[in-house]
């Protein structure tokens, strides 16, 4: 796991991409801040920000979106999620 040096508090995911995990979750992509639109996406977002090099199981992320009881859609929905968080990488 990388850490940038210059903010303890921010996790280089990538070459140009860094993510803020305490206070608001977002993301830096390029030269602009995004902050996910639904607050599913900026969990998603920041329970994989912590576990860096790790596969987070698709359990963990229904669980942790839905904890009591998930929905029969979970997968599906969380499949929808995961493309949202590719294509606001890309920008």
């Amino acid at each position: 796991m990388t850490l940038a040096s210059d903010v303890p508090r921010r996790r280089q995911v990538g070459h140009n991409i860094v993510v803020r995990v305490l206070g608001p979750v977002r993301l830096r992509a390029g030269d602009s801040w995004l902050v996910p639109a639904s607050p599913q996406l900026r969990l998603v977002m920041g329970l994989m920000a912590l576990r860096i090099g790790q596969v987070v199981p698709v359990s963990e992320l229904v669980d942790a979106i839905w904890e009591a009881e998930p929905p029969r859609s979970a997968r599906a929905s969380l499949q929808a999620l995961m493309t949202r968080l590719r294509h606001l990488l890309k920008q």
